[in-house]
């Protein structure tokens, strides 16, 4: 994974991770080819292209308790694609779900 992705998942994971115990966060998450200009849709956090599997999606839902990363259950639903660029677009609905 690259850099900048990696820099992406942890600000994802620090500015998304559930805070509240008991609280589920949900946010749209957007795989493509144009990070820059982004998805053809409003996301919450942007990938490029090959990155939707659930190890990022996993990423995104832990938080770091006592020095150590938690991971927090997720569900995952794809919302839509799109046609375009090297790869397209795919974005999702993610829910951290709160142990």
């Amino acid at each position: 994974m690259a850099l900048k992705e990696c820099s992406v998942i942890l600000a994802a994971t620090l500015i998304f991770a559930p805070q509240v115990h008991g609280a589920d966060v949900k946010m749209r998450v957007c795989f493509g080819d144009d990070v820059v200009n982004g998805c053809p849709v409003s996301t919450d956090v942007m990938f490029s292209c090959g990155n939707e599997n659930n190890a990022t999606f996993q990423k995104i839902c832990s938080r770091v308790e006592n020095g150590k990363r938690v991971l927090l259950d997720f569900s995952v639903t794809r919302q839509g694609t799109h046609s375009g660029g090297k790869c397209g677009y795919a974005w999702f609905e993610l829910t951290c779900h709160e142990k």
